[in-house]
């Protein structure tokens, strides 16, 4: 990874981690959300994100050799949006209160992430043959 790559990448984690910020502050807006949700949807979107990406930009690159704006966007921009570590205490702290909870945050989090992912890679398969 270059110098220029390294920077351009945190400059997109740091959007991805404002963007991340501003969706938790408008979740707690909400008086009666769970703080979980804003969690939930930052990491389905960066998923989707992810997984429509990868899906269009495989058809001519390989992983190592995806153009630069992709790598920002991918690594910096979805890997400052998603937040996995905030994922893990939230269900630790759940899990404290009630074992039930943990589980469904971290199944719903499976569950959607991926689902979001193979769902935009597919769409975006289908997409791009239709288009050809």
């Amino acid at each position: 990874m270059t110098l220029v790559t390294a920077i351009a990448v945190g400059f997109g984690a740091a959007a991805g981690a404002m963007v991340r910020s501003g969706t938790d502050l408008w979740v707690r807006s909400r008086a009666t959300w769970p703080p979980e949700i804003a969690t939930l949807i930052v990491n389905v979107v960066g998923s989707a994100i992810t997984g429509t990406l990868l899906s269009a930009l495989l058809r001519g690159y390989s992983l190592a050799t995806l153009p630069l704006w992709a790598t920002v966007v991918i690594a910096g921009f979805c890997g400052g949006l998603t937040t996995f570590a905030s994922l893990a205490v939230q269900i630790e702290q759940r899990s404290r209160q009630k074992i039930r909870y943990g589980i469904t945050i971290a199944t719903a989090h499976l569950v959607l992430g991926f689902g979001s992912a193979a769902a935009a890679w597919s769409l975006t398969r289908w997409a791009l043959m239709m288009g050809t």
